[in-house]
């Protein structure tokens, strides 16, 4: 529960930096050979304001001083860790004391101290640290630090905590001089899927801290696998909950822990690729779940069948020839390596762990490393890796601009940079884009510059079509150079959907018509208490109000999220609606796809819990999930109510994500969702009020957001927020409305600088009726003697709006369905009027009601033919009650009862009772009570009530077994939970659905009498488990 609570924080923290970005953000950008707004880090920084992006180029960058991060929301990102080195002199830090930034994609060269975080809600990410003095230190809560490499550090630790609430996930920490983490004082901390390799001291170490969850990481061939300095650490060593996962190609799902190598000795019996023994350090560890294999993807794999992982690293890349570099390799994976192979690029290879080799030649080379062991071999190739300038002009074709997007007009650009040693000349710059040639003229190029040329291709293409390009710089060879092989970059980029443009735009589905109603009827929603980031909501009665009279149709939950990470909403995801688990419906998911947040996804679940409904009072949902936020639910309600007017009802849902933005290549026309309502055919003719709700996430308190457009009709800044992250409105659209072909449009706006997400549109039309009603009435009783109450229900057709009753007796009434007491005898003619808008319509029924005199009420009396005996005692009651009763009540004194005349009764248990009874008819009830009247002896004593359960304590919905053990001879059992549930079962099964503890008794009762127990310890009921990361709180 803690580190769901962990996750849920980080998370809404990080959705709620990415809505405090200002919306002045800029990008500023460094670069070394100058052709960027700064040539350092620091001058960047100085002058970013919060919210800014630095990006940092291709080239080694060096600092004199230590680096400060003071303003918010500030991201630092590199070219990549393969491309961008950063160093600093010894004793140097890069402290980050403004919450929300991020640190990624770079590479800290030697005696780099530390990257220090004093501020929450840090990112520090995809970076490389070689040879570093520390490595990162975090000294404040809710930070989240991943997919880092950290080699050889040369002091204490590589990763040190002294906070709370963080999350440390995928980082491989290895060769360190003395330890791999360093955890102090902290609490909370998640450290999960972790390589802790060859460490000289230890993987881990711990001091003061407890209440850390540390699993499936890999802590192998460390000096010893944890240290600590004092006996307080008691962090779990396994997972939460059980996790699903593979093992030698069966599927398996357990509590899983750590893979600690060599350390770990135990057996695997029952080949589910867990020990059947805990690991036991001392007295602080003790993982009861042990991998007996490496964590791969979802998969346990012994170390003899696991490939090696491979990893590598340059001491720079790019120089003058000769140009010396030495090459350092890492694994996330121990083990045995039989075999390393390394291809320079320049036609020459070494088989040493770490080389170093000097190129002569000028040009860009890829490197690639093959590493083979007992499982196998993998290769990693990177390209362009290794720049090394030769004598002369060097042109050559260094970047290219990664998207092509379906169905819009893209720009491609390329990067031309003289890496020589001599200025170039005018030349030109050839984009062969899917056979068609175009030339740009470059007027020159001096030594270490860049530019930037670009073409626009306009052509329609779509998701997944590939198109070729050819990119050459000087194709008529009007620059000599030392180097003419490496002017032209040839590639295929496929075309992808832009996430930020509308659906239309991705070949993706629009919002589409799901449900037509036509009915008297109406459709309402509610948003309960919903709050941002809230996974139980609850709707009172007042919420939802639904007519007395009226039926539901359809109820319809839907459960908008984001920050999907993980992208394991799907696998994850749990709806208990009213304490019964609903599957989904439909899942709808969208991704920006590209850029920083590719993969992120958002979406929407929508369950159908029509079933679940709870039409007069509460209703409650708790959805468990993973990583990613809720916005807020909608709990939308259809009703069929024949006093209502006539209405058609579409609803339209699916999810569509739109920011219209030029930084995101969009418009505010591509950035459009479409909802068109399709089904049936509107009657115009008809047509007395028409009104269109829609509704969008990302509303914030106080902002207007997006555009909707109807039938080519716009209302800008049109959403507000209504409830948690939820912007929904409501508009006339009566004037505009088609017969068919109507379509609601959700338009992302430029001025917002933000953006939205559309999932729900809801149309309604009013109908005039086309006719005068037709009056017609039932009655409840027809006949009866005084005083005779009468319920009157109006059945008449056509709508009416107006209701005059005649009921005979001089009373009337303008309710459509009027209850009225006769209390005089006679025969009464009764009329009812109805009249609407085109007219009006009588129904009388001439003597309808009957009403007779008053009927003298019952003297209940009673007789039996025995009134002791032993038990089970069989007693014959016979009625003797004066004036006709029509109607009997029967209480035995035992607990049952019965509603017939003179009816058979067995007692089963010993004891005196009373016995009443009650005679009724139209005059009235009389009550007879003969007080110890039946008295039942037996020959045997009362049993011993007393029970066992399979389970004490467990999370919602927790389900126990209870067996009864009771001792003597048992007739019947009396169950009470403790929550308010009973049951009468012999041995019942009861499932928790509300957190508390609980006494649970039992009452056992046979002839000889009845006897009690209570259990001597509650049973304890936590709030559900809902898992925050992958595969409930589990990455595969």
């Amino acid at each position: 529960m803690k580190r769901l609570l962990l996750i849920l924080c980080i998370t809404a923290l990080m959705c709620m930096t990415s809505l405090a970005v200002p919306v002045s953000a800029a990008t500023l950008t460094v670069a070394a050979d100058g052709t960027g707004d700064y040539t350092s880090l620091s001058a960047a920084l100085n002058a970013a304001s919060s919210g800014d992006t630095i990006y940092i180029q291709r080239g080694e960058y060096s600092e004199t001083k230590s680096i400060t991060i003071s303003k918010t929301n500030i991201t630092i990102k590199g070219e990549g860790a393969d491309k961008v080195t950063l160093s600093m002199p010894r004793g140097k830090y890069l402290y980050i004391k403004g919450s929300g930034c991020r640190v990624e994609d770079l590479k800290f060269q030697s005696d780099f101290s530390t990257i220090s975080i004093q501020s929450s809600n840090c990112i520090i990410q995809n970076n490389i640290f070689e040879n570093p003095r520390f490595g990162i230190m975090i000294q404040s809560p809710y930070n989240f630090i991943a997919n880092n490499v950290i080699l050889n550090s040369s002091k204490t630790y590589g990763i040190s905590i002294y906070s709370d609430s963080n999350i440390i996930e995928n980082n491989i920490i290895r060769g360190g001089s003395e330890v791999g983490l360093y955890l102090y004082s902290g609490t909370n901390n998640t450290i999960i899927n972790n390589s802790f390799i060859n460490n000289t001291v230890s993987g881990i170490s711990l001091i003061k801290c407890s209440g850390n969850n540390i699993y499936l990481n890999t802590i192998s061939g460390n000096g010893a696998p944890v240290t600590h300095i004092d006996s307080g650490s008691f962090p779990s060593w396994v997972s939460p909950i059980k996790v699903n996962y593979a093992y030698n190609g069966i599927q398996q799902s357990s509590i899983v822990g750590n893979y600690w190598g060599n350390s770990y000795s135990g057996t695997d019996a029952d080949n589910n690729g867990i020990g059947d023994t805990p690991f036991i350090q001392n007295d602080i560890v003790n993982d009861t779940a042990p991998l007996m294999g490496l964590w791969q993807n979802g998969n346990i794999v012994r170390p003899d069948a696991a490939k090696p992982s491979v990893g590598f690293t340059a001491s720079s890349f790019s120089g003058q020839a000769p140009f010396t570099v030495k090459f350092t390799e890492y694994s996330s994976i121990p083990g045995t390596v039989t075999s390393y192979l390394w291809d320079f690029g320049d036609g020459t290879t070494s088989t040493d762990q770490n080389p170093s080799h000097t190129y002569t030649t000028g040009g860009n080379y890829a490197v690639k490393l093959t590493v083979t062991g007992p499982g196998g071999s993998n290769i990693l190739e990177k390209t362009d890796f290794i720049r090394v300038i030769s004598t002369g002009a060097d042109l050559n074709v260094t970047a290219l601009s990664p998207t092509i997007f379906s169905h819009a007009n893209n720009t491609i650009t390329a990067t031309i940079k003289n890496q020589g040693t001599q200025d170039a000349g005018a030349f030109k710059v050839r984009f062969n884009v899917d056979g068609q040639s175009t030339d740009i003229n470059v007027t020159g190029l001096a030594v270490g510059a860049s530019t930037s040329v670009n073409v626009s291709d306009s052509s329609d293409r779509h998701v997944n079509d590939t198109v070729p390009i050819v990119i050459t710089a000087d194709p008529e060879n009007a620059v000599a150079e030392n180097n003419e092989a490496n002017n032209q970059l040839a590639t295929s980029l496929k075309v992808i959907f832009n996430g930020y443009a509308g659906q239309r735009w991705c070949d993706g589905p629009d919002i589409t018509t799901k449900k037509v109603f036509d009915l008297h009827g109406d459709t309402i929603y509610s948003f309960g208490n919903s709050v941002y980031g809230a996974d139980t909501v609850t709707w009172t009665a007042s919420d939802l109000p639904i007519p007395a009279g009226a039926a539901v149709k359809d109820v319809r939950l839907y459960t908008p999220y984001c920050w999907d990470s993980a992208g394991n909403m799907l696998g994850t995801t749990t709806m208990t609606f009213n304490g019964v688990v609903v599957p989904h419906e439909a899942h709808y998911r969208d991704t920006k796809n590209w850029g920083d947040y590719a993969q992120y996804g958002y979406g929407t679940f929508v369950f159908n819990v029509t079933g679940q409904f709870n039409t007069s009072g509460a209703n409650n949902a708790i959805f468990s999930h993973g990583y990613a936020p809720v916005r807020g639910m909608t709990l939308l309600v259809t009703y069929e109510d024949p006093k209502a007017t006539e209405k058609q009802i579409f609803i339209n849902d699916g999810f569509d994500i739109l920011y219209a933005a030029p930084k995101y290549y969009t418009t505010e026309e591509t950035a459009t969702a479409y909802a068109p309502f399709t089904g049936k055919t509107i009657d115009l003719s008809r047509v007395k009020d028409a009104t269109l709700t829609t509704l969008i996430t990302r509303g914030s308190s106080g902002e207007t957001r997006g555009a909707m457009l109807f039938n080519g009709q716009e209302w800008p800044n049109y959403w507000v927020q209504s409830a948690a992250e939820i912007g929904v409105n409501t508009t006339d659209i009566g004037p505009y409305l088609s017969t068919t072909n109507n379509t609601a449009m959700f338009r992302s706006q430029i001025e917002d600088n933000m953006d939205m997400e559309a999932y729900l549109a809801i149309l309604k039309i009013e109908y005039q009726s086309t006719s005068a009603p037709v009056a017609n009435f039932t009655a409840s009783a027809t006949s009866g003697t005084v005083p005779l109450p009468v319920k009157f229900t109006d059945t008449s057709t056509g709508t009416p709006t107006n209701w005059t009753w005649d009921f005979g007796d001089g009373s009337t009434s303008t309710e459509q369905n009027p209850t009225q007491t006769y209390k005089t005898e006679g025969n009464y003619t009764v009329k009812l009027t109805v009249s609407n808008s085109l007219g009006s319509d009588s129904e009388e029924k001439n003597g309808y009601i009957n009403v007779g005199s008053a009927v003298l009420a019952p003297v209940a009396d009673f007789s039996s033919d025995v009134t002791s005996g032993n038990a089970p005692l069989a007693v014959q009651f016979k009625d003797e009650s004066a004036n006709t009763p029509t109607s009997w009540e029967w209480d035995f004194g035992d607990g049952k009862t019965s509603s017939e005349q003179n009816p058979s009764h067995t007692y089963e248990t010993v004891g005196t009772y009373t016995v009443k009874l009650t005679a009724s008819n139209y005059g009235g009830s009389n009550t007879t009570v003969k007080t110890d009247y039946i008295t039942v002896t037996s020959d045997v004593s009362a049993p011993v009530a007393s029970f066992t359960s399979d389970a004490s304590a467990g999370n919602i919905p927790f389900t126990v077994r209870f067996t009864d053990t009771s001792t003597g001879k048992v007739s019947s059992w009396k169950w009470d939970f403790g929550d308010g549930s009973t049951s009468t079962d012999q041995n019942p099964i009861h499932t928790y659905v509300t957190e508390g503890s609980y006494k649970v008794t039992l009452t056992a009762t046979g002839p000889g009498g009845s006897n009690t127990t209570t259990s001597a310890e509650p049973v304890l009921v936590g709030a559900p488990i809902t898992s925050p990361s992958y595969n409930g709180g589990i990455p595969l």
